[in-house]
């Protein structure tokens, strides 16, 4: 056979080796001729199940506070005469506030307003106790239930008034609300009623 004529197969060949080459090529970073980058598509994102979603917490709903309007009475003082108002109380099972804490008991809120009716009357928030039916006597939480505003410390003229909130811890049963005098003698006392 004459070399001339050439094989047959030499131009099967030649074309397969292109087309390997045009393959090969076109899998790199560049397409011949063309001169622009060839980026891979990036392979699909597996969505990810979470086999234990976290429950949403369902919110406490807000306690229903009844506040009832309260008794007065009058407590002499040292160098004056007070007339004290309980403008409302409630029994709470909740404070009020970020930084309040539960109560041990119950929260009994009272909010009152002191006028002084003679001369001066000091005031201060832990002139005020509660007698349980038991006699023991408790102290005011002085903020730690964050209901507001808190009774100040004060010194009133006759004619002048202030109001404020003073709480208590104490169990829900009927209770005696008792005021001091500046030298820590008793110098009035009103009942109090247990919620119902």
């Amino acid at each position: 056979m004459d070399e001339r004529q050439g094989n047959p197969m030499r131009g099967t060949r030649a074309a397969i080796v292109v087309a390997v080459l045009t393959t090969v090529t076109a899998c790199g970073t560049t397409v011949a001729g063309s001169g622009e980058p060839v980026v891979a598509p990036e392979p699909a994102q597996r969505s990810r199940i979470d086999p234990s979603p976290t429950p949403t917490p369902t919110p406490t709903p807000p306690e229903q506070v009844v506040e009832l309007p309260g008794p007065q009475l009058d407590a002499p003082m040292t160098t004056g005469a007070s007339h004290i108002v309980i403008d409302s109380y409630s029994w709470r099972t909740t404070g009020t506030g970020d930084r309040s804490k539960p109560p041990e008991e119950r929260y009994l809120v009272l909010r009152l307003t002191i006028s002084a009716t003679q001369g001066t009357v000091p005031v201060n928030p832990l002139y005020f106790k509660v007698r349980l039916p038991d006699g023991t006597m408790a102290e005011p939480t002085m903020g730690a239930d964050g209901n507001e505003p808190l009774l100040g410390s004060a010194e009133l003229a006759m004619g002048e008034k202030i109001d404020g909130v003073v709480t208590f811890d104490i169990p829900p049963e009927n209770t005696v609300l008792v005021v001091e005098n500046e030298l820590g003698e008793a110098v009035g006392a009103v009942t109090i009623p247990a919620p119902r």
